[in-house]
């Protein structure tokens, strides 16, 4: 790894000190947790039997590229051995061991620096494949550099040795390493304030169906026995894999894997009866990591799928130049939100909206310049809209927004608002020309507790709108909806 492309020498000498020192704390605290869980978790005559560090500090370097500093690096490298020295270990075996770590760690993620096309966030089935083969190359680095060590530690067979430290990391990177890049953190942020506020979590208890499946069918392998039986909760697991989110799945996942690593470790798991230790750990392991590939890739095309449903919902629905809903959607869901203000005894309005003396701008600098003004346009409207309002393109430079539940003084500030804010702007045209353009705004307004159709509200507002380019463009009026008083009851 080169100092310029990981950072050191401009951390060094650019950035602040400050946020040099917590970056590397922050790595190195986790890390030295990490390590310390798969010290702890040795079992009695050879080394961990679950060993996260190396997944999580490979999962932090690619979720957080900024993490792959030289800084970084020595922070996971004294952290690593820290954590060996004061558990016990000797200098150069501890030297030995955090060397074969980082080998791992790096080759990993040498290889998907190098692939600038694969997709880290797991969202395409072709990711499990890519995911699968650097594991595999980071897992067999780390066990080359580190088998050596199993003669020295434990008078073992060096071949023993890279199988079960091979074996370890595969396990480990591939049930680790996906929920490190798909951990929702903003949803998981929510989730906890959301928590604090006291409000109400409500429990699905019909969605913990596969999780009571899985526990089950952990039971029930743990009853059989055998080497067969660590296939049974596969059926389980998919499951998981298709009711649950890809960060649901690949948590699930890892605790499955983590549970039956632990039982093996403690010899709580007649999987294997005639077989010895080293033996039934190494293929339990490697069991484990296909395993877990089948639950991944579901899960993966499963995202995948759900991924092309919102991209295709979103480009029915939306106008494909100005972003803003399609003319069909709008006035469906205007309609919805028309109804569900009548019912509520609120006021409602809509704005008719038309660039004023649009044509004379697509022939004097270009169609390509119109669409820009149309883009620009749409995003300056709908940044001053509220959370519920509607706001569609009708068609050409026609828009309309719906506002519920506001007062008519309202309606015409946020007209008017708009209006002025079209007026000063500058828009920008091909080769940065920039272009003046003005909009007329027709207002049609319903009071409280009143009843009308969406086709009526809506003509109200075209009707409006006529009157502002007839009196001179550039402009806002209104038009109140006269409801026959046979209507009102």
């Amino acid at each position: 790894m080169s100092a310029d492309r990981f950072g050191w020498h401009s951390e060094l000498w650019a950035a602040p000190w400050s946020r040099v020192l917590r970056r590397a704390l922050i790595v190195g605290g986790v890390i030295f947790a990490a390590a310390l869980i798969g010290i702890l978790s040795r079992p009695v005559g050879f080394l961990a039997s679950i060993w996260p560090a190396n997944a999580l500090l490979l999962g932090m370097l690619l979720r957080t590229p900024r993490l792959t500093s030289g800084w970084c690096w020595l922070a996971a490298f004294i952290a690593l051995v820290l954590a060996d020295l004061l558990t016990g270990g000797k200098w150069l075996i501890t030297l030995w061991l955090t060397a074969a770590n980082l080998a791992g760690v790096a080759m990993a993620c040498w290889l998907y620096s190098h692939f600038h096309s694969v997709d880290r966030t797991l969202q395409s089935p072709l990711a499990v494949l890519h995911l699968f083969v650097f594991c595999f190359c980071g897992a067999l680095a780390s066990a080359l550099v580190g088998c050596g060590a199993s003669i020295v530690l434990f008078d073992r067979n060096i071949w023993v040795g890279l199988a079960y430290w091979f074996s370890a990391e595969m396990v480990n990177y591939i049930t680790i390493l996906p929920v490190i890049l798909t951990f929702p953190l903003r949803r998981i942020a929510q989730w906890f304030q959301q928590a604090f506020a006291m409000r109400r979590v409500e429990l699905d208890w019909l969605r913990l169906a596969p999780l009571f499946s899985l526990a089950l069918s952990l039971g029930v392998m743990m009853a059989v026995g055998g080497s067969g039986a660590i296939a049974l909760p596969v059926p389980a697991l998919l499951w998981c894999a298709l009711s649950y989110s890809l960060f649901s799945t690949m948590l699930v996942t890892l605790i499955f894997a983590t549970i039956i690593s632990l039982a093996l470790a403690r010899n709580l798991l007649p999987v294997f009866a005639h077989a010895n230790f080293i033996d039934d750990t190494v293929s339990l392991r490697l069991g484990l990591t296909m395993l877990a590939l089948g639950p991944l890739t579901v899960a993966c095309i499963n995202a995948a799928r759900n991924k092309l449903v919102i991209q295709l919902d979103h480009a029915v629905n939306h106008d494909y130049l100005t972003d803003a809903l399609s003319r069909a959607t709008f006035e469906h869901r205007a309609g919805h939100a028309l109804k569900e203000c009548i019912a509520a005894g609120k006021p409602v309005a809509v704005l008719m909206m038309d660039l004023d003396h649009f044509k004379y701008i697509n022939d004097h600098f270009g169609h390509r310049s119109g669409d820009l003004v149309l883009i620009e346009f749409a995003r300056l409207v709908d940044g001053q809209l509220r959370k519920g309002d509607l706001f569609g393109r009708l068609g050409g430079e026609e828009f309309a927004v719906m506002l519920p539940g506001i007062s008519r003084e309202g309606a015409l500030s946020v007209a008017e608002r708009l209006r002025s804010m079209v007026a000063a702007h500058r828009f920008a045209g091909v080769d940065g020309k920039l272009l003046k353009a003005t909009v007329s705004i027709g207002v049609g307004y319903l009071p409280a507790k009143q009843r009308i159709e969406r086709e009526r509200l809506l003509v109200r507002a075209d009707e409006a709108l006529y009157l502002a380019k007839n009196r001179g463009r550039n402009q806002v009026q209104i038009q109140d909806v006269q409801v026959p008083a046979a209507a009102k009851s």
